[in-house]
């Protein structure tokens, strides 16, 4: 199973999806330059990771949303949907077992 975020689809399922929910009353975080803050608890989780391997085409699109801070839909491998969410790459490696393949390490928040 894949992961689709926005027009991006994962070469294989991610590896580590993990949910840090919101217990606090706030979150206040400053991402590049830009302040991102919620207040109040969101049941279903504020920030999920994953780590996750794409073609250099869809780590394009990715990198635009990231870029731009576009908002998009992120559907997970059982097919559940995530909307408004903002994807944060925070690594981005290769490997040589997957020439031409990125190996992203993401955060999505709903903002």
């Amino acid at each position: 199973m894949v992961i689709n975020i926005g027009e991006a689809t994962s070469f294989k399922a991610p590896d580590g999806w993990q949910v840090e929910p919101d217990d606090r009353q706030s979150i206040e975080k400053v991402i590049g330059g830009v302040v991102v803050v919620d207040n109040g608890i969101i049941a279903n989780g504020e920030v999920i990771t994953c780590t996750a391997i794409f073609t250099a085409a869809n780590y394009t699109l990715i990198n635009g949303y990231w870029v731009n801070r576009t908002k998009v839909t992120i559907t997970d491998e059982k097919g559940e949907s995530l909307t408004n969410r903002r994807v944060i790459i925070r690594r981005i490696s290769t490997n040589s077992k997957f020439p031409q393949k990125y190996i992203l390490q993401l955060e999505f928040w709903k903002v």
